[in-house]
C-alpha cells in the first residue's frame, strides 16, 4: 500500500454540491480572524504543559512539492469548465482565481504548527480518534475535555476559508505506548464534477492511500515540509490567501481574543518569517502597535483591539474591583470591574482564556445601556470547571454568543435560562455598585442623545423655539376652577336631534 494519491470520492447518488459549503462560508466574512481564533483555540486545547505555542509561518511551495497537484489542476479546470457552462458568476470568479494559484511555479501556503501539544491521539484511521475527527468528521468535535474551547467541529474549516483552493494538510506527530508515530492526510473541498474519465465524483476529495482514503503513516512517503520532527499538529492551508500585511491582520485577532491567555503564560505566539513574538511580555506593546491597529481597522475589527486594550488595563490596574461570586445551577464566577473616564462602558465574558461574548443577548441582556452610570469596563469568566463546562453548552459555532437553543432538553433549556438571569443580575449589580453616580454628582443624560438632533454639536446652540431639556427647570401648572355649565333644556317629542 505503497501508492499515494489526490483522489475525489464517485459521486453515486448524483448529489449537486456547490461552493456554498456550510462550514467554510461560516468564516468567510472574516477569514484571518476566524483562522487564527479557531487554530489558537485548539492549540490551547491541545496543551501538553505550560505554555504552548502556536507557529504562523508562510512558505513558498515548488508546485512539483505539492502531492496531488497534477490532479488538482485538472480538477479546478472541470470545475472552471462546468462553472462556465451551468455556474454563476461566483463559481466563475472562483475558479478562474484558482486556475491562476494552482499553475504557479510557486505556491503559498501558510502553516499553521503548535507545540507543546499532544498531538492528533489515537490511530488516524480509526473512527473516533482525534485525526479521524479532524479530517473527516463532520459536526463532531475532536476535542477531549469538556471544557475545551471548541464543541461543533465546524472550526476545523477556518483553514479552508484562507486557502483560495480550498485545500489543507495535515500532519501530526503524537505518542502511543510504543514510542511516538505520525500521520499524514490532505482533504479538498471543492464542486462536485466530471472527470476527465467522465466519472462524476463529489465535492471531497482526499491525498493518501486511494483504497481507503486512509492516512499516511510513513514519513518516507511523505515530502519534507509536510513532516514534523516533534508532537504536535500542522495544518497546512495550500494557495493561502495571504496580503501584504497578513502578520498584521493574523495578529489583531490573536491580541483581541486571547490576551488573557497570553497575559497568563498559558500561551504564545509567533507570526510570519521574522517571528513576532506575542506573549506576557510583548502583549502590552502589540496591544497599542499603531500598524497592528491599522490592520484591524481594515478589516473592521478596530473596536475589538481597542477593547482589547481597555480589558487588558482593567486586568493590570490597582484601581479595578474584583469580586468572586457562586451562581446558582451555573458555578463559580470571577468578575474585576474598572471605572475610569474614558472606558466604553462594556462587558467582557472570558472563557478557557479566550474572548467570547460582549452580552447575553438570548437571554434578555444586551448589556448596551447603562443608565446612570459611570464610565467602566468589566470582564467577567468562570472560576470553576462546572461554569466553564454549561457555557461552553451554550456558545454558538462561532463561539461568540451564548443561548439556551443550544441545548435539547425544554426542562435544562428552563433551568439554564433562570440561571443565566441570575448571573446577568449580579453582573449588573456589580456595576451599580461600582459605577452608579451618587450624591450631587450633575450627569448629562447622554444616553438620551440620539433623541436630539444636534446633541453634542456646536449646531445644537443654535437658538431654538425649543426649551434645552437640561437646563429648563419645571414647575407646577397653576389650577383654575371650571367655569360652570349652563342647563340645558330637554328635547319637545318629536324634534329633530341636534
Amino acid at each position: 500500500m505503497a501508492e499515494t494519491k489526490l483522489e475525489f470520492l464517485t459521486n453515486q447518488a448524483g448529489e449537486d454540491e456547490g461552493l456554498g459549503h456550510a462550514g467554510i462560508e461560516t468564516f468567510r466574512d472574516t477569514p484571518f480572524t476566524s483562522c487564527s481564533r479557531e487554530a489558537g483555540q485548539n492549540t490551547l486545547d491541545a496543551a501538553d504543559g505550560k505554555p504552548v505555542e502556536m507557529v504562523l509561518r508562510k512558505h513558498m511551495i515548488a508546485a512539483d512539492y505539492i502531492p496531488g497537484i497534477e490532479k488538482l489542476q485538472e480538477t479546478i479546470a472541470a470545475c472552471l469548465k462546468s462553472a462556465r457552462h451551468s455556474g454563476t458568476e461566483k463559481d466563475v470568479d472562483f475558479f478562474e482565481n484558482a486556475r491562476q494559484v494552482v499553475s504557479q511555479d510557486q505556491i503559498p501556503v501558510l502553516e499553521i504548527a503548535d507545540y507543546n501539544t499532544t498531538g492528533l491521539e489515537g490511530s488516524p484511521n480509526n473512527s473516533g480518534s482525534k485525526f479521524h475527527a479532524l479530517v473527516k468528521s463532520t459536526g463532531k468535535s475532536n476535542k477531549s475535555t469538556v471544557t475545551s474551547g471548541g464543541s461543533f467541529g465546524i472550526g476545523k474549516n477556518a483553514t479552508f476559508a484562507v486557502s483560495d483552493l480550498r485545500s489543507v494538510f495535515y500532519s501530526t506527530v503524537y505518542g502511543t505506548p510504543d514510542g511516538e508515530r505520525s500521520a499524514v492526510q490532505g482533504k479538498v473541498q471543492l464542486v462536485s464534477h466530471r472527470d476527465a474519465e467522465g466519472i462524476e465524483r463529489t465535492a471531497k476529495g482526499y491525498w493518501g492511500h486511494p483504497e481507503d482514503f486512509s492516512a499516511v503513516e510513513n514519513p518516507d512517503l511523505v515530502p519534507e515540509w509536510l513532516r514534523r520532527d516533534q508532537k504536535g499538529t500542522s495544518v497546512f492551508s495550500v494557495g493561502f490567501r495571504g496580503m501584504e500585511n497578513w502578520v498584521d491582520r493574523m495578529t489583531a485577532p490573536l491580541l483581541s481574543n486571547f490576551f488573557v491567555a497570553i497575559d497568563d503564560g498559558e500561551i504564545i505566539f509567533r507570526v510570519g518569517d521574522d517571528e513576532r513574538v506575542v506573549n506576557a511580555e510583548t502583549l502590552a506593546g502589540l496591544l497599542e502597535d499603531a500598524r497592528i491597529e491599522e490592520a484591524a481597522e481594515e478589516a473592521s475589527h478596530g473596536d475589538d483591539i481597542r477593547l482589547a486594550r481597555q480589558l487588558f488595563r482593567c486586568r493590570k490596574s490597582e484601581d479595578a474591583t474584583s469580586k468572586r461570586f457562586r451562581i446558582d445551577g451555573l458555578g463559580e464566577f470571577s468578575a474585576k470591574i474598572l471605572v475610569e473616564e474614558g472606558m466604553p462602558k462594556r462587558v467582557a465574558i472570558i472563557r478557557n482564556g479566550m474572548l467570547i461574548a460582549q452580552s447575553f443577548e438570548h437571554f434578555g441582556d444586551k448589556f448596551a445601556r447603562f443608565p446612570g452610570a459611570r464610565d467602566f469596563v468589566l470582564l467577567v469568566e468562570p472560576a470553576d470547571d462546572e461554569a466553564s463546562k454549561i457555557l461552553k453548552s451554550l456558545e454558538n459555532p462561532q463561539h461568540n454568543a451564548f443561548s439556551a437553543g443550544r441545548l435539547d432538553d425544554p426542562a435544562k433549556q428552563k433551568n439554564i435560562t433562570r440561571a443565566m438571569k441570575r448571573l446577568i443580575n449580579e453582573i449588573r449589580t456589580l456595576i451599580k455598585d461600582n459605577a452608579e453616580i451618587t450624591g450631587g454628582d450633575a450627569v448629562k443624560l447622554d444616553e438620551l442623545g440620539e433623541f436630539f438632533a444636534n446633541a453634542g454639536t456646536d449646531d445644537s446652540k443654535v437658538p431654538s423655539a425649543e426649551d434645552d431639556p437640561e437646563t429648563t427647570r419645571f414647575t407646577p401648572a397653576k389650577r383654575t376652577k371650571p367655569k360652570p355649565r349652563k342647563p340645558v333644556a330637554p328635547h319637545s317629542e318629536g324634534e329633530e336631534g341636534g
